[in-house]
């Protein structure tokens, strides 16, 4: 086990550029996904909370660990350690996948903080590359796609965003990744960041 923890280590990264952002236009994919974990795994952590049981998220779908509904699936005897590999995986898988979406044009405009942002949507809700962040970004709009993120309020056919929802956790977290999210986008150039 601990083997596998340790393919999870972050790396120490000391990237400066002269606008202050980095893209994943400018430095290889495997720094770009290693600076977005400090910034939004444990926020995504958080959000999904530590449940060393299974049990019945809001929606009534089978959960157990952080939010985990796919793999390491056990009877009982969870624990925060292995709670904690199952999330990394998850959170790299979704990582990894989000930015495959990006063609070159879209690389230049999402930053560690955006991704992060769109990373707490995929691990949330399972979105696809065909959604409208990705889109805005792919025609240079990162305002746009950070905003876009607040339409991930529906949850088990119930509007998140209304307080008595039973759900509102869903809609307060892109509350909480908006701002993040949207202090980058509004920093980046018409033209983008990078080659």
């Amino acid at each position: 086990m601990k083997w596998l923890l340790s393919l999870f280590k972050k790396p120490q990264l000391n990237v400066k550029v002269a606008s202050g952002l980095t893209t994943a236009a400018m430095v290889p994919v495997a720094i770009f996904l290693a600076m977005t974990s400090p910034i939004g795994s444990p926020m995504t952590a958080e959000f999904e909370g530590l449940v060393l049981k299974n049990y019945r998220d809001v929606v009534g779908v089978e959960t157990w660990c952080y939010g985990e509904t796919q793999m390491g699936r056990l009877e009982s005897g969870y624990t925060k350690e292995y709670c904690q590999t199952l999330f990394n995986a998850r959170y790299n898988q979704y990582s990894g996948k989000l930015y495959e979406c990006y063609n070159d044009k879209a690389k230049r405009y999402v930053t560690p903080a955006m991704h992060a942002s769109f990373v707490d949507v995929f691990y949330n809700t399972g979105a696809k590359c065909n959604t409208g962040m990705i889109r805005n970004l792919k025609q240079g709009n990162p305002i746009a796609a950070c905003e876009f993120t607040k339409n991930y309020k529906i949850a088990g056919g119930k509007d998140c965003s209304k307080r008595d929802s039973g759900c509102y956790g869903v809609y307060a977290r892109r509350l909480k990744f908006l701002p993040i999210c949207l202090e980058d986008a509004r920093q980046i150039p018409i033209e983008g960041i990078g080659q």
